[in-house]
């Protein structure tokens, strides 16, 4: 193909980047056009990491351990949320299990972290990052957890 040729894609394809190069000539563009590409790849990827991580790495440590929690709201509610209406999402936290030593230590450590969560937002306490950091990453593993099916709802 020849790099002057427009390529005419089909529509379920024209959301997707073309890259041209030519087997004859030096392909200094297409090496620009890659370049570009990967770097607004990566740039824009950066920008949509969940906004308890952007948080997290912003040192808001109080918001992202409150934002993470409502992602784990958020799945169970996806999850299990048809099952009964009338409990709280966190406190739906007390019917999940798993048939893993390590969800199953997973489940209670996210239960404990519940009451550090709890004392944020009620008594206004304010955490470290290295705790903040455990919270959240355990609320992703879990959240992890539930989506895989790996800790179910009793």
């Amino acid at each position: 193909m020849q790099d002057t040729e427009k390529v005419a894609l089909p529509v379920d394809l024209k959301s997707y980047t073309l890259l041209t190069y030519s087997l004859n000539n030096d392909n200094e563009d297409f090496i620009k056009n890659f370049e570009a590409t990967i770097s607004n790849f990566i740039s824009h990827n950066i920008n949509e990491l969940p906004e308890h991580i952007r948080l997290l790495e912003k040192g808001e440590y109080n918001a992202a351990v409150i934002l993470a929690f409502r992602k784990l709201e958020n799945t169970l509610l996806s999850h299990f949320g048809d099952c009964n209406s009338s409990i709280s999402p966190l406190s739906l936290l007390n019917q999940l299990n798993s048939n893993t030593p390590e969800n199953k230590r997973l489940l209670l450590t996210v239960k404990e972290y519940r009451s550090t969560r709890n004392n944020i937002i009620h008594k206004d306490i304010n955490i470290t990052k290295k705790e903040s950091t455990k919270i959240v990453k355990s609320v992703d593993d879990l959240c992890k957890a539930i989506d895989n099916f790996e800790v179910i709802f009793l």
